[in-house]
C-alpha cells in the first residue's frame, strides 16, 4: 500500500514537472495545484488562518509539554543528587564527606555564618539556612528530589513544579558560589513552566485516577493539529527566553577570536579545567575544520533564534531549530565540562518542538492497528487497579486507546464487553465459573482482533498495544511471573476487601459515577456563575502575573544586551532579584580566556615533611604527595566535580572577598587533614599557589609563567 503510494504522488509531480512548460492549459494548472497541496499537506500549512498561524508561532504543542516536563525532572534530580552525594572516595565515613558536607553544612567551607555575613541578601527567604547539620539539609535534598519525580509523573504537578523552584532557588542562594549558567537557565525556566498547563499533558493529573469516566479527554488528544497548541503569556515567554540566552551571548561576541581568526573553538578546548578527553583530541584538529566550527556556533547563535517564528515553514524550521540546538548543546556537553548546563540545555529547547514533529515524524509512525483499537478497563473499586490504569494511560499507551473503569451491573463492576455466555472472565483460561467469583476482577482488556483477557493476561494485552512497553510483553506470560501476579493479585484482594456476598456495594469514588442533574434555581445559578467567574479570573491572574514576570526577562536581557538602555527599577527590580529573575549570557564573550591555569597546594607537616595536597583528588581524599611532584595534575580529577571547581574559580581566584573565602578554605582543609592524621603526620602550614599557562593560537603553543603565584598562606597548628 506504501509503495502503491509513493508510485502515485511520483508520477504526479513527474506529470507536474514535465507539463509545467504548457502555458495556461487548464492540467498544468490542476498539475500545479495538486503538488502546492502536497507541499501544504507535508508542512502542516494547508489552508491555516492568520490566527491559527499566529497559534502556530507562539504556541506550544501539550506533548513537547509533557516531554520537557519530564526530562525537566530528571534534569533536577540529577542537580540535586550531584549536591547531595559526590563522596570522598575513600573516605571511611562517605555519608559526611559528601558534597552536602562541604558546601551546605556549618562544618564545610560555605558554613550559615560566612553566608549570612558576607553572601546572603536579608530579604530572600532560604529554607536551607534553617538547618546546619548534614542531616537537616539532606532531609530538604529529599523534599527537592521527591517533588521533582512527582512533578515528573504529573501528580499534583503544579503544587509539586512550585515547591522544585522555591527550593532549587533555596539552594542557589545558601551558596551561589558555586554556580554556574546552567542553574540560572534551570531556576528562570522552572519559574515561567509554572505558568505553563503542565498538569493538562499526559500525567496522573490529567487520567483516569482525577477525571470522571462520563467527561471526554482534552482537546489535545484530538487528530486536528491545532487542537494540540495552547497559547498564553507564559508560552510567548518561554519562546523569548530561551531565544535570549542565545541570541544575547550572540550580541556580546565581539572579539576577533569569534568574528576575525575564528581562535575560540581552539581557546576554548585548551581551557585544562574545562576540556574533557574529547576536547582534548578535538583541540588537534586542522585549523580549518575549528575555524569553520567557531564561526558555525557564533551564526547559529545570532540567527538560530529566527527559525522559531518564521512565517513560512514554521514547523519546519522551528523543528529544525530545536533539533540544532539540542545538538549544539550535545557537542558542548561531549567537549567541554559545563556541569548540568549541557543537560538543561538540551531540555529546554524541546518544550517548542512544534505539533507536525510529532504528527508526521512520531504518531504517524506509532499508530497502527493494534494501538488504536485497544481497550483497557479496570475496576474503580480498586485503589491498586486504579493507579495502575492511570500509570498506563498517561505514560505508556497512546491517548486513542479507550482507558475507563467497569460498568456497574447490579452493584457488581463489570466490563462492558464480555465474552460468551455463561463464561468466567475471572478466570485465566477461560473456564466455566460462576458470577460470584467476578469481584476478583481487576482488569479486562480486548485487543484489536477482540479477544478479552483479564488480570495478568491483560496487562500483558497491555504491554502488547504501548509502544513503548512491547518488547518487554513476554515477560508477563513466563510462569514465574504469572506466579508473582497471582500472589500480588490475592494479597490486592485480601487487602482491599472485594465486594464478593454483599448486596450494597460501597460507594464508587468521587471521580466515577454519572453526573446528578441539578434542579435549576437561583442557587445553582450563582454556584455556576460563581465557579465560572472564579475560573475565569484565575486565568486572568496568572497570565498577568506572568506578564510581569516576561517584562522583566525582556528589561534584564535587553539591558544586559546594550539593546536599549531599560533596566528593571524600583518595584521591578525588588521583584526580580527576590524571584531570581536576574540573568546574563556571556558565553565566552567577548572572547574565550587566552590563560589556563593550574593549583598547587604546598604543605608542610608538623615532622618537617613538604608534601602536595591538591593532586591526586588529594583534598578529597586526604591524602598527600610528594613534594618534587609538581606537574601540572589533570585537573577536573583534581576538582572532583563542576561544582568544586566553580569554588575554586568564582570564590578562591577572583571573587572581591576571596580573603575571606581562602580563609574559611584553608580553615577546612585544616581540620580535615589533622581529624585524619596522628600528630607528627599532621599538617602544620600550607600555600595556595597557581601557575599561568598562557595560551597562543597562532602558533598552536602553551606557555607557562617561571614562577607559582602565592595567593594564600594559611598556618594550622603553631
Amino acid at each position: 500500500m506504501i509503495r502503491d503510494r509513493f508510485t502515485r504522488h511520483a508520477t504526479d509531480i513527474l506529470t507536474f514537472l514535465s507539463s509545467g512548460r504548457e502555458g495556461n492549459s487548464s492540467s498544468s494548472l490542476k498539475d500545479s495545484l495538486r503538488w502546492r497541496n502536497y507541499l501544504d499537506i507535508w508542512s502542516g500549512e494547508s489552508e491555516q488562518s492568520t490566527m491559527d498561524r499566529l497559534v502556530t508561532l507562539f504556541g506550544i504543542d501539550y506533548r513537547s509539554l509533557a516531554f520537557f516536563r519530564v526530562m525537566m525532572s530528571l534534569v533536577l534530580i540529577t542537580d540535586t543528587l550531584q549536591r547531595w552525594y559526590g563522596p570522598f572516595h575513600s573516605s571511611p565515613e562517605p555519608s559526611f564527606r559528601s558534597d552536602v558536607y562541604g558546601h551546605y553544612s556549618d562544618l564545610g567551607i560555605h558554613g550559615r555564618a560566612i553566608a549570612t555575613e558576607h553572601f546572603v541578601n536579608e530579604n530572600w527567604i532560604i529554607p536551607h539556612m534553617t538547618f546546619g547539620s548534614v542531616w537537616g539539609v539532606s532531609l530538604l535534598f529529599a523534599i527537592q528530589v521527591i517533588s521533582a519525580f512527582l512533578m515528573g509523573i504529573g501528580y499534583h504537578t503544579k503544587l509539586n513544579a512550585t515547591i522544585s523552584y522555591f527550593l532549587n532557588v533555596s539552594v542557589q542562594a545558601r551558596n551561589w558560589m558555586v554556580l554556574h549558567g546552567g542553574d540560572v537557565y534551570i531556576r528562570v525556566i522552572l519559574l515561567m513552566s509554572i505558568f505553563l498547563p503542565i498538569d493538562k499533558a499526559s500525567g496522573i493529573d490529567n487520567s483516569v485516577l482525577y477525571r470522571r469516566h462520563d467527561k471526554p479527554r482534552k482537546q489535545m488528544f484530538q487528530r486536528s493539529s491545532l487542537s494540540h497548541y495552547f497559547v498564553n503569556v507564559a508560552s510567548v515567554s518561554m519562546l523569548f527566553q530561551i531565544s535570549f540566552v542565545y541570541w544575547t551571548s550572540w550580541v556580546d561576541k565581539t572579539g576577533d577570536d569569534w568574528n576575525k581568526t575564528g581562535d575560540s573553538t581552539w581557546l576554548a578546548l585548551n581551557l585544562s579545567f574545562f576540556t574533557t578527553a574529547l576536547g582534548e583530541f578535538m583541540s588537534h584538529m586542522p585549523r580549518a575544520l575549528l575555524q569553520t566550527m567557531t564561526f558555525s556556533v557564533l551564526w547559529w547563535e545570532g540567527y538560530g533564534p529566527l527559525f522559531f517564528v518564521s512565517p513560512v515553514y514554521t514547523s519546519q524550521l522551528r523543528a529544525l531549530a530545536v533539533f540544532g540546538y539540542v545538538l549544539l548543546h550535545v557537542g558542548f556537553a561531549t567537549s567541554l565540562r559545563l556541569g548540568i548546563f549541557g543537560s538543561i540545555g538540551m531540555t529546554a529547547p524541546m518544550l517548542l518542538m512544534p505539533s507536525w514533529f510529532w504528527e508526521r515524524l512520531i504518531f504517524s509512525r506509532l499508530r497502527t492497528r493494534q494501538r488504536l483499537n485497544f481497550t483497557f478497563q479496570f475496576n474503580p473499586y480498586s485503589k491498586v487497579a486504579t493507579f495502575v490504569a492511570a500509570i498506563l494511560q498517561s505514560f505508556f499507551l497512546l491517548p486513542e486507546s479507550q482507558v475507563k473503569p467497569m460498568q456497574k451491573i447490579k452493584g457488581i463492576p463489570l466490563p462492558s464487553f464480555l465474552p460468551e455466555t455463561g463464561q468466567d472472565i475471572s478466570s485465566e483460561e477461560g473456564e466455566q465459573g460462576t458470577v460470584s467469583l467476578y469481584p476478583t476482577l481487576f482488569f479486562t482488556a480486548r485487543d484489536y482482533e477482540g479477544r478479552v483477557w483479564n488480570n495478568q493476561s491483560a496487562l500483558a494485552a497491555a504491554f502488547d498495544a504501548s509502544p513503548l512497553l512491547y518488547p518487554f510483553s513476554f515477560i508477563w506470560r513466563t510462569t514465574g511471573i504469572r506466579h508473582v501476579l497471582h500472589i500480588f493479585f490475592w494479597l490486592a484482594i485480601a487487602i482491599e476487601e472485594p465486594l464478593q456476598d454483599i448486596s450494597e456495594p460501597p460507594p464508587l469514588p468521587h471521580y466515577y459515577g454519572s453526573v446528578k442533574k441539578e434542579t435549576w434555581n437561583r442557587h445553582t445559578a450563582f454556584r455556576r456563575n460563581f465557579l465560572w467567574g472564579y475560573k475565569k479570573g484565575k486565568k486572568i491572574a496568572l497570565n498577568g502575573v506572568a506578564l510581569v514576570f516576561f517584562v522583566i526577562i525582556l528589561q534584564a536581557n535587553m539591558y544586559n544586551a546594550n539593546f536599549y538602555n531599560w533596566a528593571p527599577e524600583g518595584y521591578m527590580r525588588y521583584l526580580m532579584y527576590q524571584t531570581h529573575l536576574q540573568q546574563q549570557w556571556k558565553m565566552f564573550s567577548p572572547n574565550p580566556p587566552r590563560t589556563d591555569w593550574y593549583f598547587i597546594l604546598e604543605g608542610k607537616l608538623v615532622n618537617g615533611t613538604d608534601v602536595e595536597l591538591f593532586g591526586n583528588e588529594g583534598l578529597f581524599t586526604t591524602t598527600y604527595r610528594p613534594y618534587d611532584d609538581l606537574e601540572q595534575p589533570k585537573p577536573y580529577r583534581n576538582y572532583k566535580n563542576h561544582r568544586w571547581f566553580k569554588y575554586l574559580e568564582n570564590g578562591v581566584c577572583y571573587s572581591d572577598k576571596n580573603e575571606v573565602l581562602r580563609l574559611h578554605w584553608g580553615r577546612f582543609i585544616c581540620r580535615e587533614y589533622n581529624a585524619k592524621f596522628e600528630y607528627l603526620e599532621s599538617l602544620s602550614t600550607f600555600s595556595i599557589k597557581r601557575k599561568w599557562i598562557s595560551l597562543h593560537p597562532e602558533t598552536d603553543e602553551r606557555v607557562q609563567t617561571p614562577n607559582f603565584e602565592v595567593l594564600w598562606n594559611h598556618r594550622c597548628r603553631g
